[in-house]
């Protein structure tokens, strides 16, 4: 097996990638606010005003109509990306595992000169929808990034795979800090055409990387002359994969995309909803470079977090018992996050959930050690349209519960994410029970030694 690893791929994807949320709601926020005739830099002006200030209603409705067209794009994307993301990465199985990531490389290479042409020339919004829905058509991330965790999963031992998974983990999630950086750095200096600029350069590098990378999936002759591209056989493969079994199989993949589901649409809704939550109100005003640092933070603490304790947790601790100090962190995090009202309190919040993530890869790594070398696609693609429904519904609804909640209390958006992150800890406790009865089961069995001695004693007794 070739030394080269996908590692860099997948950093190189999600570095661009990582940019494009809160670069979105910038945008709406920035284009709503010159049609309805302010100066850009009032963009936040809303920040210290009372209710009873002329401007505050004008600001109050530019903010309500970022958040519904950030939730409209979002639905545009997810979609698709649904249904594609199963097809190609249940495709990769046979396929390779490149083929679909250049499909993910293309679309997101049209989305991103659509978005350009959008900024460029002021045109319709609608065209962003355009762009949202040939990049869902094409997987989105969740193609690319699964494809990768399936090619990881191809190219490393039992023993070695948490690790590795980890590490691809930690590497996707670092990528977003310094592209948080530069976007804002980016839009202050260069304008907002200058990020989508950024990315049509990472998706060039990203797609001459794959070219030289040699695919972890290796068929003949005999298998070329086949299909692999009828849904009907996707189909079949994943119902296989979800067929209960007498090792409880099903249960434990359930939940782990479970713990998967709630995990990415919470990383994700927090991504939009806090651009909202600390450039919308009083006491936070923050710039497009403030913004790109605070999201930077979000980035480095979580892939910090989870190259340390995914290196160092796991020494002393079970993978569950991780899982389930990451289920502790992020509620924690979360509930920080809602409740302080400075911005030192933010970080604060953000390096107190330096290991809300590390369940993420750890629920992948112990999936793919539940399933056949030759499932590892299907897997990875199941988990992959748990993502996409994640997406779906994670980010529009937060963003949605936002401006429906800011009235009450601003932070309260933050507080109910933290609610939806106790089912995975109670998850995690049934998990615990399980892995600690199979433990006892294989204890309780003779080992090759006793039974060996036990056979040699039977023999010695009189008959």
């Amino acid at each position: 097996m070739s030394c080269v690893k996908v590692e860099p791929a997948l950093f190189l994807f999600m570095l661009a990638y990582g940019v494009t949320i809160p670069l979105r709601t910038e945008y709406l926020k920035e284009r709503f606010v010159r049609e309805a005739g302010l100066p850009v830099k009032d963009s936040s002006a809303d920040c210290h005003l009372n209710k009873s200030d002329p401007l505050y209603p004008t600001l109050k409705e530019i903010n309500e109509k970022t958040a519904y067209w950030s939730v409209y794009l979002s639905l545009t994307l997810a979609l698709p990306a649904l249904f594609a993301s199963n097809y190609l990465c249940a495709v990769s199985d046979s396929r390779g595992r490149k083929l679909p990531m250049y499909i993910t490389t293309l679309g997101f290479t049209m989305y991103s000169v659509l978005h350009i042409c959008v900024i460029q020339f002021n045109l319709s919004l609608h065209i962003l929808a355009v762009a949202s829905f040939i990049l869902g058509c094409c997987g989105d991330f969740i193609t690319f990034v699964s494809c990768g965790f399936a090619y990881v999963a191809d190219t490393s031992t039992i023993s070695r795979r948490i690790f590795r998974i980890v590490l691809a983990e930690t590497l996707i999630t670092l990528s977003g800090g310094p592209g948080q950086i530069g976007s804002g750095f980016l839009i202050e200096k260069f304008g907002f055409e200058a990020p989508y600029i950024l990315i049509l350069v990472c998706m060039t590098l990203t797609s001459l990387y794959l070219y030289w990378l040699t695919d972890s999936v290796v068929f003949d002759d005999e298998q070329k002359g086949k299909s692999y591209y009828n849904p009907k056989e996707v189909l079949v493969a994943m119902k296989e994969l979800l067929r209960p079994r007498p090792d409880g199989r099903l249960w434990k993949l359930i939940s782990y995309n479970v713990i998967v589901f709630v995990y990415i649409m919470n990383a994700f809704g927090f991504l939009g909803t806090s651009v909202l939550y600390i450039t919308s109100g009083d006491p936070f005003c923050l710039s497009h470079q403030q913004v790109g640092y605070y999201e930077a933070a979000q980035f480095v603490a979580s892939g910090l977090g989870m190259l340390i304790g995914g290196a160092l947790l796991p020494i002393c601790l079970s993978d569950l018992t991780v899982i389930q100090i990451s289920n502790v962190v992020f509620f924690g995090s979360l509930i920080m996050t809602g409740l302080v009202r400075t911005e030192t309190g933010l970080y604060v919040a953000t390096v107190l959930g330096l290991a809300r993530l590390l369940a993420v890869p750890l629920s992948r790594a112990r999936m793919s050690k539940l399933v056949e070398p030759s499932e590892q696609g299907v897997m990875f693609a199941l988990s992959g349209c748990v993502q996409s429904v994640s997406t779906m519904v994670g980010i529009p609804v937060l963003q949605a519960i936002f401006p429906a909640t800011n009235a009450i209390y601003p932070g309260l958006v933050f507080i109910i994410m933290a609610a939806t992150v106790i089912p995975p800890g109670i998850l995690t406790i049934f998990l615990q029970v399980d892995d600690r009865k199979q433990s006892v089961k294989y204890e309780s069995l003779p080992s090759e030694d006793e039974a060996v001695q036990e056979s040699v004693n039977r023999e010695k007794e009189p008959k």
